[in-house]
Order: structure tokens, then C-alpha cells, then sequence
């Protein structure tokens, strides 16, 4: 991987602005670029192929998943092999609106659900069977803490493990409290865990913090819960992370809910470095929760009318943005005010030395 490649422009295919930045900004997630330049997705696709002809599930929507997966590897190898200021990403884009009917017709498209969509794609085309089990001895509560959550992570992903399950994926620790007056009010009552891969959050508040705190605060249960004692009661749930995936995928909900015409413009502040998830951690990753700004994707304008783009951290140490056919080195500094403005979806890469 050579720093003075990946610096290539996607031409516009007619409204594709939501899919061109969703495509640089994973490009610019450097081990995920390199498993494709390297060719280590082949052996994947390989044994995933093999797999499904042992148990006989070979099925059209696999076969999908296997192609796009294929395509996209040969894209980010033009990426960053080409002389060119720009490319048409035709194969790839082609792919995609065949596979998946949201995103035919050349109609504006949500680049969440771009994104989200070329994840699980590139899991589900790219999976394979692991064995892991949690080794050492258990000495105190965190340790037996962390241990569980490691039986139940090794247990959800085992049968489909993928390089994205390796950069993407986190687990979230789940606390169930109860508010009822008859019995143990204010007590835990129930624990689980969950994988995630991408953190929505409302926007509230004037700074990332401000809606990360919003998002992993107690809330309140709309309905009655039945526990495993048949016992039903009020209560509220309390989300915190016990596994920080490598690369953390946060996006800021500025399209409403309720009426997804309209936006929130608000200016949202957030770290380029040191964004610290540590109050929002248990178990050992409170200790190892620093991360730095990787890509962004931004959107400019009404929903109808907008238009996305993307700032990535490259290889080489500088900033660049992103926009359809062009690769323009950015100061970040002095770019923060659009930066803050228009951020939508934010990727964080864990630190290694912390």
C-alpha cells in the first residue's frame, strides 16, 4: 500500500453521492484495504463457498453476497493502484441496486443505509467458521464478568466470524433495573449482552458527549417486563460497552423519526483525537477506551436536496475530502466548522497505545 495511491475521485452516477462517500470512507480503513490488496479475502471466499456446498445452502442471496463482496475488492484495488483522478464505479454500483431493491432507480439514498448494507454484505459473503473459548484463571468479579461476555460473544459469532466481525463488530452490556415498588426497586434484575456494529444516537446537545451521555442513560421501559421467575414489573434498561470494536461506526440521527423529510442541522462538536468512551465502558475496557477520528461522512443541505461527502484520514497523515470525482487535501482544522455542521456518520479507530 503505497501512500500516494488512494486518493481517486467516484464519478456521480446520477444522485450516487450517498454511496461514493460511504465507499471512501471504508477505503480509508487501512487493515480492511489491505485484507483486499492482499488477497486474503479469497481464501475467505473460498471456504465460504466450500461451506455452503457441504451443507447443501447454496442459495441466490448468498451467491449475491459472494459477487458483491468480489466486486468490491476489485474497486478498492483501482482505488489504490490507479494514476487516475477519477473513476466510475459501475461493476460495484451495479451490484447494488441489483441486490437490494432500495437502492435501485437513481433516486437520493440514506449512506447509513448504504454503509450498513455494504457491511453486512461483506460479512455475509466473506464469513467462516472460528473456535474460541476464554482461557486464564478467574481471580475476582471482573474477571468472571469478562468471561461471560466473552462465552456469549464466542458463542453469537463462531459460526459466522468475518474480517468485519473483527474490525466492526463491539458487544453492549445490557442491565435491566427495577422500578417497581414491590419488588427490588432500584436493583438489577437482569443481564445480557448484545453485538453491535454501528451506534445510532439521537442529536441532543450541543456535543458528541452531550449525546452519548443521552444514549447510554437509564431509561425507562415502556412496558411491564416478565423476569424469569414469571415475576412482572416496571423497570428501565442501562446500555454500557464491554467490548469497543477496533473501529467504532457512530452515527448522529439529524434525519427525524418522524417525519424523515426533515433534518437537524444542529452544530455537534466532537474529539479528532482522544474521544474517551471510558465512562460509557465496563470490565476492562475502561481502560482502553481512547480512540481517534478515522472517516466521516457528511451531509449538506435538506434531506431531498442534500448532498454527501466524505473526510478521511489517509494513510499518508493528512486529510482529505472526498467529494464524487474529487480528492482535495483538507487542513482539518480550519475545517472543522462544516466538519461539526454536517458530520453524519463518524468512524473512530481504537488507539493501540492506550
Amino acid at each position: 500500500m503505497k501512500p500516494s495511491n488512494g486518493k481517486i475521485g467516484l464519478i456521480n452516477r446520477g444522485n450516487t453521492c450517498f454511496f461514493n462517500a460511504s465507499i471512501q470512507a471504508l477505503s480509508n480503513i487501512i487493515p480492511l484495504t489491505e485484507y483486499f490488496l492482499k488477497n486474503d479475502y479469497e481464501q475467505d471466499l473460498g471456504n465460504r463457498l466450500n461451506n455452503e456446498k457441504k451443507k447443501h445452502e447454496i442459495n441466490k442471496t448468498n451467491v449475491e453476497k459472494i459477487i458483491l463482496a468480489r466486486e468490491y475488492a476489485k474497486l478498492i484495488k483501482v482505488l489504490w493502484s490507479s494514476d487516475l483522478k477519477s473513476i466510475e464505479p459501475r461493476s460495484l454500483h451495479t451490484c447494488l441496486q441489483k441486490y437490494e431493491p432500495t437502492f435501485q432507480g437513481l433516486q437520493q439514498q440514506d449512506a447509513q443505509e448504504c454503509l450498513s448494507y455494504m457491511l453486512d454484505s461483506l460479512h455475509e459473503g466473506l464469513h467462516y467458521d472460528i473456535t474460541l473459548e476464554p482461557s486464564g484463571t478467574i481471580e475476582n468479579e471482573l474477571d468472571k464478568l469478562m468471561v461471560e461476555s466473552i462465552k456469549i460473544w464466542s458463542k453469537e459469532v463462531s459460526k459466522k466470524y468475518s474480517i468485519i466481525t473483527d474490525l466492526f463488530f463491539g458487544q453492549f452490556y445490557i442491565q435491566t433495573i427495577s422500578n417497581d415498588d414491590s419488588y427490588k426497586k432500584n436493583e438489577v434484575v437482569s443481564i445480557k449482552y448484545e453485538l453491535f456494529n454501528i451506534l445510532n444516537i439521537q442529536v441532543v446537545g450541543i456535543t458528541l458527549y452531550d449525546c452519548l451521555n443521552h444514549f447510554f442513560s437509564k431509561e425507562k421501559i415502556d412496558t411491564p417486563i416478565v423476569l424469569d421467575n414469571k415475576k412482572t414489573i416496571v423497570a428501565s434498561r442501562k446500555f454500557n460497552i464491554i467490548k469497543i470494536p477496533q473501529y467504532i461506526i457512530i452515527v448522529l440521527k439529524r434525519f427525524s423519526s418522524l417525519n424523515h423529510l426533515s433534518k437537524i442541522n444542529n452544530i455537534i462538536t466532537f474529539p479528532l483525537d482522544d474521544l474517551d468512551l471510558s465512562e460509557y465502558c465496563v470490565g476492562y475496557e475502561k481502560y482502553y477506551s481512547k480512540l481517534s477520528l478515522k472517516s466521516v461522512i457528511l451531509h449538506s443541505g435538506s434531506l431531498n436536496g442534500g448532498h454527501y461527502y466524505s473526510y478521511c484520514k489517509h494513510i499518508d497523515g493528512n486529510w482529505y475530502e472526498y467529494n464524487d470525482s474529487s480528492c482535495t487535501k483538507i487542513d482539518i482544522d480550519a475545517s472543522k466548522n462544516t466538519l461539526f455542521r454536517n458530520g453524519y456518520i463518524l468512524i473512530y479507530e481504537k488507539k493501540e497505545d492506550e
